[in-house]
């Protein structure tokens, strides 16, 4: 269900965005922004009140998903961040792709207590690109918190069942890749990451 509502996420971003946006703001979305609304509807699998009012999931159903999301979460976060870290060095140091692999393994074991395959980056579906997806989704995760926090602010705590949240999330969506993130963003790490710790 996380995956669904994640790639809805997108889908709901990507018709948001004004139709008389010039194409720029339509089709270079940079991975950062483009993370942030499907990142921020997969959230609503880790709230309790989604669950049990939403899906009439029991709360003791809810309450084990929901353990189980935050130790996905928790999996996410140590995974991206070893596998962003050494894409920046990567591109920072140019490393050749022994120096990649080795680092890659390196950090893999240091931030997860496991050891991969060195070359298993090369095989992640967004790892081998040109770009630094990794780190993307990692702002998007932190910017989506800060999204979610905005809409309980204005709209409450269940602000899902509110169309004001929905006529919000589509205004600041609008905007395409010229988005106001100053609008529900500081780059604020706490309201991700105190939940999760």
């Amino acid at each position: 269900m996380e995956s669904s509502f994640h790639e809805h996420g997108h889908g709901m971003h990507f018709i948001s965005i004004r139709e008389d946006a010039p194409y720029w703001d339509k089709y270079t979305i940079s991975n950062g922004v483009a993370e942030i609304f499907s990142t921020l509807l997969e959230r609503l699998m880790r709230k309790s009140a989604f669950l049990t009012k939403q899906f009439k999931v029991p709360k003791e159903i809810a309450e084990d998903a929901l353990e189980r999301t935050r130790f996905m979460e928790l999996y996410f976060l140590t995974f991206y961040a070893a596998n962003s870290l050494m894409k920046i060095e990567f591109w920072e140091e140019t490393l050749s792709m022994e120096q990649a692999n080795e680092r890659y393994q390196r950090y893999i074991e240091e931030f997860m207590g496991m050891r991969l395959p060195d070359k298993y980056w090369q095989l992640h579906h967004i790892m081998p690109d040109f770009d630094l997806y990794s780190p993307s989704y990692m702002v998007a995760a932190v910017r989506a918190a800060e999204l979610d926090r905005k809409l309980e602010t204005l709209f409450g705590a269940n602000w899902w069942t509110d169309k004001r949240a929905g006529n919000y999330i589509r205004s600041v969506a609008g905007d395409g890749a010229s988005i106001n993130l100053s609008r529900f963003s500081k780059l604020d790490t706490r309201p991700y990451l105190r939940p999760l710790l």
